[in-house]
Formats: C-alpha cells, sequence, structure tokens
C-alpha cells in the first residue's frame, strides 16, 4: 500500500511539473507579430508583453495583443496556471495561423526587429504596466 501511495504522489508530481505551466504564443491582432514563452531562457509572458508593446508603439499603434494558445481543460495538470496566471487572462484568438510561433523572423528588416533606444524600452515598460492593470 506504502508502495503504491509514493509511486502515484510521484506520478503526479512528475505530471505536474510536465504539464502544470503549459507555454503560450501571442499574435497581434495585425498578423505580422508573434511570440512565444521559453521561459528557461526568460521569455515568460511579462517580457513578450513589454517586446509587443515595443512593436504596437513602433509599427501598429492600433494592433491589439491575442493569446493563440487555448486552455486545453483535460489537461488537469494546467487547472492551476489557468486560474492562478495572468497570461491565461490575455483574449483568446486563432486568427493569423500562416505567422506561426514566431514573426518576423530575425533576419527579416521591419520596425519590429530595430533595435531599441532607452526611450523606446521606458515606453514599451510604461505601456505594458498599463495592459498588465487591465488584465
Amino acid at each position: 500500500m506504502t508502495k503504491f501511495i509514493v509511486v502515484t504522489v510521484a506520478a503526479l508530481l512528475i505530471g505536474y511539473l510536465l504539464l502544470g505551466n503549459p507555454s503560450i504564443t501571442l499574435r497581434s491582432s495585425d498578423g505580422k507579430w508573434a511570440d512565444s514563452e521559453i521561459r528557461f531562457k526568460g521569455r515568460d509572458f511579462d517580457t513578450l508583453v513589454v517586446y509587443f508593446e515595443h512593436y504596437k508603439l513602433k509599427c501598429a499603434p492600433r494592433a491589439t495583443l491575442f493569446r493563440a494558445t487555448p486552455e486545453i481543460w483535460f489537461n488537469i495538470f494546467a487547472w492551476p496556471s489557468y486560474y492562478l496566471d495572468h497570461k491565461w487572462r490575455a483574449p483568446y484568438s486563432d486568427a493569423h495561423l500562416e505567422i506561426g510561433d514566431y514573426f518576423p523572423p530575425a533576419w527579416q528588416r521591419t520596425c519590429a526587429n530595430e533595435s531599441w533606444s532607452k526611450e523606446d524600452f521606458t515606453a514599451a515598460r510604461t505601456s505594458a504596466d498599463r495592459y498588465f492593470l487591465g488584465l
């Protein structure tokens, strides 16, 4: 009986660690910007919102941010993340599937790929902070 409990707890813990906090992809409403979380590289939701706000300030003032990753309700390990993480409060849309998880590519010269000045970063961070207040 003890062995069964230990194995069950271990299986649940491994399941939670592997499936408990799914990464998301974000896209702009105009279909010209997309990015995905890569948490082990420090690219979390908060960072992606700053990147989007920079894109919005430089390229598309009327663009809005959408989450392109649906909530998968049968993944019970993700339920705490769905409830607690503010990244799941971003509105969902499956529009612009053609641009994938990262757009524009780094090799493509666009206003979204230009270098950032200190003022750009400050403006994007301020805009992102306003976005987070609205979630």
